[in-house]
């Protein structure tokens, strides 16, 4: 598999998953998404959450959503076409790529940095 077809995954999982589900937290915070269960918890936010650790929220659930896009490449990898469960990109087995998909997440070049609108800081 080229690195065309995967950054097609890479696009896909960044922008339908992690960039969706950030996001989700962000409208939610900001009081513009409020679905039935969004009020109520949008009032737990208000009544017990400062600014900072509003924050400090936000990094938990990004590093929660990166570490589970990981273990499903991780997982796609390990059992590499050997369940019945496969990512299929022009006819391709992602799986087929080898032992390092989760690894094109990160670094500089990895797909967080190339195709997520959502770029924070390390430090909490």
């Amino acid at each position: 598999m080229n690195s065309e077809q995967l950054d097609k995954l890479g696009k896909f999982l960044v922008e339908h998953i992690r960039d969706f589900n950030i996001d989700s937290f962000d409208e939610l915070v900001a009081n513009s998404y409020a679905p039935f269960f969004g009020r109520k918890l949008r009032r737990k936010v208000d009544e017990n959450f400062t600014q900072e650790q509003l924050a400090i929220v936000r990094k938990i659930i990004t590093y929660c959503i990166d570490d589970t896009i990981a273990e499903l490449l991780y997982n796609l990898d390990k059992n590499n076409c050997k369940s019945d469960i496969s990512i299929c990109i022009d006819d391709r087995t992602v799986a087929e790529n080898g032992d390092r998909l989760r690894m094109e997440l990160y670094n500089d070049e990895g797909w967080i940095a190339r195709f997520s609108k959502h770029h924070e800081e390390e430090d909490v």
